[in-house]
């Protein structure tokens, strides 16, 4: 705090001098630390889930959510714990990352294992699911096929459905 007065008196912007100022007198709350995070926060984020269906192939669970919802936060606390200019320390920006999760309150932790449980429940946007459908159910099915039929010795027939809409009948395919 010392170091910050003093060079407070070097700040030339106003903004800045202000800044300072608030967080001299302790009344700027470091928003990157682990415990800034709060329930009403990530219930806030809970629906800024990813829209890429590819991320949905292994279930969320809480650390991957905090990522996701407060990856402007942690690159704050990243910039502040970890030397960015050395390369060398890229590696340590996860284990950085899981210190941070794990400082967390017990609350907020259960909340974010709620939202992992209903992203993982729900999947990505349903106009993403038909994107992802199109481009990969083939591909998928024919690779499932294939691998019960050469570890098993089973011959699968696959008859899928995928819901269209309300009011309309199931899309089927073969």
């Amino acid at each position: 705090q010392a170091i910050r007065t003093y060079y407070l008196n070097f700040l030339e912007d106003e903004e800045d001098r202000k800044a300072e100022e608030e967080i001299i007198e302790g009344g700027h709350k470091d928003r990157s630390a682990p415990d800034a995070v709060t329930v009403e926060m990530v219930r806030e984020r809970e629906n800024d889930k990813p829209e890429d269906a590819g991320k949905y192939k292994t279930e969320f669970s809480g650390f991957d959510v905090v990522q996701k919802l407060f990856k402007d936060e942690f690159g704050e606390y990243d910039k502040q714990h970890r030397d960015t200019s050395d390369l060398k320390s890229m590696g340590q920006r996860t284990r950085l990352a899981h210190t941070w999760h794990q400082a967390m309150s017990a609350d907020v932790k259960k909340e974010l294992e709620r939202v992992a449980s209903k992203w993982n429940r729900e999947g990505p946007p349903g106009d993403t699911k038909d994107r992802y459908r199109s481009r990969n159910q083939k591909k998928v099915l024919e690779d499932f096929i294939d691998m019960i039929r050469r570890t098993m010795g089973l011959h699968v027939v696959m008859l899928t459905a995928y819901d269209r809409g309300e009011g309309k009948t199931p899309g089927t395919t073969m």
